[in-house]
């Protein structure tokens, strides 16, 4: 489980259903910035990103890594 431990925000792309696939695939010459701008990243629409089934990604400054234990029903 991850869990933001400061401000965060969901960020996704219309353009994208795989950052690290794009960012393999991108021109050594573009920068990371550069690639989510051309991609059109964005923090809204988290909506239309869930029926696109695209990459959801949380943007923040700190996380919590932890593991958690399944339940059966």
């Amino acid at each position: 489980m991850i869990r933001p431990c400061a401000p965060f925000c969901f960020c996704w792309s219309p353009f994208c259903d795989d950052l690290y696939g794009a960012f393999e695939e991108k021109p050594v010459s573009e920068s990371i910035e550069d690639l989510l701008t051309r991609l059109q990243f964005r923090c809204l629409g988290l909506d239309e990103a869930l029926r696109t089934g695209h990459e959801i990604m949380m943007v923040g400054t700190a996380f919590l890594a932890d593991t958690c234990e399944r339940t059966q029903t």
